[in-house]
């Protein structure tokens, strides 16, 4: 049996992502988790942006469908930020990141959650 995983793509302007430092590894991350049972792909990414990040967003687009090794399935989706927002993390029930920030993910390449071999934002981000 595979799980189902929404994952939410966001850049601003100077073409930075939008990523998270985890408490547990340290390692930066991208907004989503784990769709709950009955609940479609899009509203899993909503409601875990929302989550982890404290913020709203209206709607987001579809990109990228596929299974990882372990047998997971990850929707990935292009999120857009409201034009004015406020990070507040202290309503994520994982507690997996304090604070978010629109990173260049060159410049923690080093430091991916996902290597940047198997980062499907990475590699859309990049044009691949």
């Amino acid at each position: 049996m595979y799980r189902r995983y929404s994952i939410v793509y966001v850049k601003n302007d100077q073409d930075q992502v939008l990523m998270g430092k985890r408490n547990d590894s340290g390692k930066y991350t991208n907004p989503g988790g784990g769709c709950h049972k009955r609940e479609c792909a899009a509203e899993g990414a909503i409601r875990e942006f929302k989550e982890e990040t404290g913020v709203s967003i209206d709607s987001v687009k579809l990109v990228k469908v596929f299974f990882t090794d372990d047998k997971n399935l990850i929707y990935m989706f292009e999120g857009v930020m409201p034009e004015e927002y406020e990070f507040d993390t202290s309503k994520d029930p994982d507690d997996e990141v304090e604070t978010w920030e629109f990173v260049d993910p060159f410049d923690v390449i080093e430091d991916l959650h996902i290597s940047a071999e198997k980062n499907v934002i990475l590699q859309h981000w990049a044009g691949k």
